[in-house]
């Protein structure tokens, strides 16, 4: 993979580029060839088609959602999950991959979140807020969550508010905290 991002970038504004990823024998390595050398949009189409094609599996999903939010390609996300038969799968499959993601360090965009997750099931929008707020991104976080509890029964709802108060706390706003 190393190898194959140095000559990616090395070869991106090179005639022989497409010469260079014909000669890939893995599907994956043509994904990331593309990804490294500029052609992102080719990269998520394929890796896309793969994880809807037999050979698809679990970690080659969560490499694609995980590819997808590193550069914030929330569009091919959703459409991923919109052609799916299986789409809480999709959903658990980008919650594993923001885990992930998170475990490293990696810090998202509020409104890149808000985006992906805009059309999620209310307890995978739940989980990601949790997910945010065990790395101290409260902000995200909440953001995140606040529209969860209108979305859950009562007697769930009371524990999200309260939750979300605790984030609101941490950020040092206590009237949205008391406004909840």
């Amino acid at each position: 993979l190393l190898a194959i991002r140095e000559v990616g970038r090395l070869v991106t504004s090179s005639s022989q580029i497409k010469e260079w990823i014909g000669q890939l024998s893995e599907p994956i390595e043509r994904i990331w060839a593309n990804y490294y050398s500029g052609e992102r949009t080719v990269a998520f189409l394929e890796i896309e088609r793969l994880t809807v094609s037999e050979h698809s599996n679990v970690a080659l999903e969560q490499s694609f959602a995980a590819l997808a939010m590193e550069v914030e390609a929330d569009d091919a996300l959703r459409r991923w999950i919109a052609n799916s038969e299986q789409p809480q799968a999709k959903w658990d499959s980008i919650l594993a991959a923001l885990t992930r993601m998170l475990e490293a360090n990696w810090r998202p965009s509020g409104e890149f979140l808000s985006r992906l997750f805009a059309q999620a099931p209310a307890l995978t929008r739940w989980q990601a807020s949790e997910a945010l707020a065990s790395k101290n991104l409260f902000r995200a976080a909440c953001t995140l969550g606040e529209s969860v509890p209108d979305a859950l029964p009562a007697s769930q709802a009371c524990s999200a508010w309260i939750e979300l108060a605790r984030w609101w706390i941490a950020l040092c706003e206590l009237d949205e905290a008391l406004g909840r």
